[in-house]
C-alpha cells in the first residue's frame, strides 16, 4: 500500500513540475509577440495604412501601364449599390465605414499584427485583413479578408484600396453622372 501511495505522489509531483514548465512558455511567446507588434507598428507600411482613410478602387483597364488609369474609384459600390466599405485603422482597431453613409460603421479590435515581407496582416478576433501593396506610386493595396462573413449589405470589401489623399490621381467618375 505504501508503494502505491508513494508512486502516486511521485507521479503527481512529476506532472506538477511539467505543468509549471509549460506555463512559462506562453508568457515568453506573448512577450515576443508584443515585440513583433511594436516592430510592425513602426514599419513604413503600417504608418501609411494608419495615416488616413483607405478608399475602394476597382480595376478599370488591366492592360494599362499607368497606375492612375489602370485603377479607379469603385463606382458601383460608391454610386450605385452603396455597399462598399472605406477603411480606417489605428493601433487598436480597424473600422469599416459605409462609403455612402460614414455613420454606418463596424469596428474590429486588433488582436495582432504580422508583417511578412511586403504583406501586412491585421488579425482581429473574427477576421484577418491582409494588405499587399501592388503599386507604389500612387499606392494601391490589394485586400484579402479571411474569417467570418462581414455584412456585405453595407460593408463589402473592395479588392483594391488607396489612401484618400491619392484618390484624385485616379479615374474618378462623379456619382451625378450615373443614370441608374
Amino acid at each position: 500500500m505504501k508503494k502505491i501511495i508513494t508512486t502516486v505522489l511521485v507521479c503527481c509531483l512529476f506532472l506538477a513540475c511539467k505543468n509549471k514548465e509549460e506555463a512559462k512558455i506562453p508568457a515568453e511567446i506573448t512577450a515576443q509577440e508584443a515585440i513583433d507588434k511594436k516592430e510592425v507598428e513602426s514599419s513604413k507600411m503600417f504608418q501609411h495604412l494608419t495615416s488616413e482613410m483607405l478608399v475602394p478602387l476597382e480595376l478599370l483597364d488591366e492592360e494599362s501601364n499607368e497606375v492612375t488609369s489602370k485603377y479607379g474609384l469603385e463606382f458601383g459600390g460608391v454610386c450605385h449599390a452603396c455597399d462598399v466599405a472605406n477603411i480606417i485603422m489605428d493601433n487598436e482597431q480597424l473600422t469599416l465605414l459605409n462609403a455612402c453613409d460614414e455613420g454606418k460603421r463596424m469596428s474590429f479590435k486588433i488582436v495582432d499584427l504580422k508583417l511578412d515581407g511586403k504583406q501586412l496582416t491585421v488579425i482581429t478576433s473574427f477576421n484577418e485583413f491582409t494588405f499587399l501593396p501592388i503599386e507604389e506610386s500612387p499606392l494601391v493595396y490589394k485586400l484579402t479578408v479571411f474569417g467570418d462573413n462581414i455584412d456585405e449589405t453595407y460593408f463589402r470589401e473592395a479588392f483594391y484600396y488607396t489612401l484618400r489623399s491619392q484618390l484624385p490621381s485616379f479615374e474618378v467618375n462623379d456619382c451625378g453622372e450615373f443614370e441608374g
